[in-house]
């Protein structure tokens, strides 16, 4: 049977699914996830690998056969390196779509009518007191609260999460449109109330600017200081998708100016590292990389995962392979 090594725990519902598929080396631990050293060790003898791998990962990997991203992203992966290797690289994404979209709503949405900070506020005073007068409505040096009906709403990148969030965004009341490389069908647009535009066009017009574009090195910083400046003085800023899409010393500055009205972030260009200046400003929603961080989207993707690497080791040509043109 063969072997793949997940190198975080699984749930017993999944275990007992691929239990007579393939045999899962994963870790025992539920908090547990390996480490580097430990990924290249356990690597060693097994089939096919979920998750990141460089280089010396992937030179470990003797017997390597098949790697699958645990999502839409497969940055961490050196799919070229893997594929001059002859081992098949693919991405998982279609688990990740609802949830990352559910919390770019979520966080526009917490945003906009300064929710932590009202929530923060209350803490602070013990009684229920809301910040500024019936109409200044703002309690500190960041932008008073805004609602988000009849806004624009502008997504960098319109596959499956770009979509979804049209979607939701659109039963919130808000005007939706969008820039991608590839422009979506007419159906499509119609069904979602989209509007294409250019990337330039997208951030001179929207309220909200929202990131849903894979990254790699051709759109690094893909929103620089002079796509900041691009953008409507007050709009609001928020990066759902991959942290080095983003200059973030020149967000930091269109903040800094109040050119900007405030920004969401769930991932951020150094990660693990959060500049301290974002982490004090007060017109700033910070989360932990949660995009997917719910146990049935967990399972979803896990799944997805296993899917994918028991058809390429079966071999089985399916349609997520990223690295095809560099497969040997």
């Amino acid at each position: 049977m063969k072997k793949v090594l997940v190198p975080f725990w699984l749930p017993d519902e999944v275990k007992s699914k691929y239990k007579d598929k393939v045999e899962l080396i994963h870790v025992e631990n539920p908090m547990g996830v390996m480490n580097f050293d430990e990924i290249t060790e356990a690597v060693v003898d097994v089939n096919a690998l979920v998750g990141k791998a460089n280089r010396a990962i992937i030179d470990a990997g003797k017997n390597l056969e098949a790697i699958c991203s645990f999502g839409a992203g497969f940055d961490a992966i050196d799919i070229q390196y893997a594929g001059s290797k002859g081992i098949k690289v693919s991405n998982a994404a279609n688990g990740t779509t609802e949830a990352t979209a559910e919390l770019a709503i979520s966080v526009l949405l917490c945003l906009s009518r300064r929710i932590r900070n009202q929530s923060r506020r209350l803490h602070t005073l013990n009684k229920c007191a809301s910040g500024g007068g019936y109409f200044s409505l703002s309690f500190d040096d960041a932008m008073p609260a805004a609602r988000v009906f009849g806004k624009t709403i502008g997504i960098i990148g319109f596959g499956k999460i770009g979509k979804a969030v049209a979607k939701k965004a659109k039963g919130l009341g808000l005007k939706v449109i969008y820039y991608d490389v590839y422009r979506s069908s007419p159906e499509d647009e119609e069904r979602l109330g989209a509007t294409y535009m250019t990337f330039e066009e997208v951030l001179k017009n929207a309220d909200y600017v929202t990131l849903h574009c894979l990254y790699n090195q051709e759109n690094h910083h893909l929103m620089n200081a002079e796509a900041f400046a691009m953008m409507k003085e007050g709009a609001f800023f928020i990066n759902t998708a991959r942290g080095p899409l983003m200059d973030e010393k020149a967000l930091i500055g269109a903040l800094k100016s109040k050119h900007l009205g405030g920004a969401a972030l769930d991932v951020y260009e150094r990660e693990p590292e959060i500049s301290p200046e974002l982490l004090s400003m007060d017109e700033v929603l910070l989360t932990p990389h949660m995009g997917t961080s719910t146990y049935d989207t967990r399972c979803d993707m896990i799944c997805e995962v296993l899917d994918n690497l028991i058809a390429i080791l079966n071999g089985e040509d399916i349609p997520s392979i990223v690295n095809r043109q560099y497969l040997k």
